[in-house]
């Protein structure tokens, strides 16, 4: 199946609108933790739990349903469906609940509701448990999502360079890498007046919620990646 010019154009419009929905919003959120993270605590509940629950979906949700539709018919989205109840749950009852507790992270939460070893333990454990199995299942399968979609679009085969064969696959990790890359290293920091109130309004909220820590800014090549890396307490 040929990918026609209307089918080009709908797929920049969608880019477009969400590179334009980002930059209306940069400076907004650059004010402060909570409305990067929070849209300053305006959002409803509602529509805070239906975000958290549209998270979940991405490029790789439609190549799954296909893939269990084809394999099992209409009732393999049961494997998905099953999780309605759990999603309306978190719109309609716990995003109301997270929001009156004057949270941000789950971290933030576990203090509030236990206390002492118990406490520790639990945040060490989902800490470690969410960012190493639990992660990097997800990019594994993300970044497959990524892959199939880029080979399948852009009709990349294998090639042959200095007599090694490369597959298409492998050129589409390569696009992946070099698109993040140039995102990571175009926005200069030093020179950028929003983004040094960005991170100053962090230190000082930071501060302030954390009395006794100190958070050091340190970056020195300007670039956003470097910045982030040389965060330290």
């Amino acid at each position: 199946m040929a990918i026609t010019p209307i089918d080009w154009a709908i797929v920049a419009a969608y880019f477009l609108l969400s590179v334009g929905i980002g930059l209306y919003f940069t400076k907004r959120g650059g004010e402060s933790l909570n409305e990067y993270f929070l849209s300053g605590r305006q959002v409803t509940w509602w529509l805070a739990g239906a975000s958290m629950v549209a998270t979940t979906f991405a490029a790789d949700t439609p190549l799954v349903v296909t893939g269990l539709v084809s394999a099992h018919g209409v009732a393999g989205n049961w494997l998905w469906w099953n999780m309605l109840m759990s999603g309306m749950l978190t719109v309609f009852f716990f995003a109301r609940l997270w929001r009156r507790a004057h949270v941000m992270t789950d971290v933030e939460f576990a203090e509030i509701r236990y206390s002492g070893r118990p406490a520790a333990v639990l945040r060490g454990f989902r800490a470690l448990y969410l960012a190493i199995p639990i992660n990097l299942i997800i990019l594994g399968w993300v970044t497959k999502a990524m892959i199939k979609i880029l080979t399948i679009s852009l009709g990349l085969r294998d090639v042959s360079i200095l007599g090694q064969t490369v597959s298409g696959e492998v050129i589409a990790v390569g696009i992946c890498f070099v698109i993040t890359v140039a995102y990571s290293a175009t926005y200069v920091f030093d020179n950028d007046p929003d983004a040094t109130t960005f991170w100053t309004n962090i230190k000082k909220e930071f501060e302030s919620k954390y009395p006794g820590a100190t958070l050091n800014l340190q970056g020195q090549d300007g670039t956003d990646i470097d910045m982030m890396n040389k965060v330290a307490l």
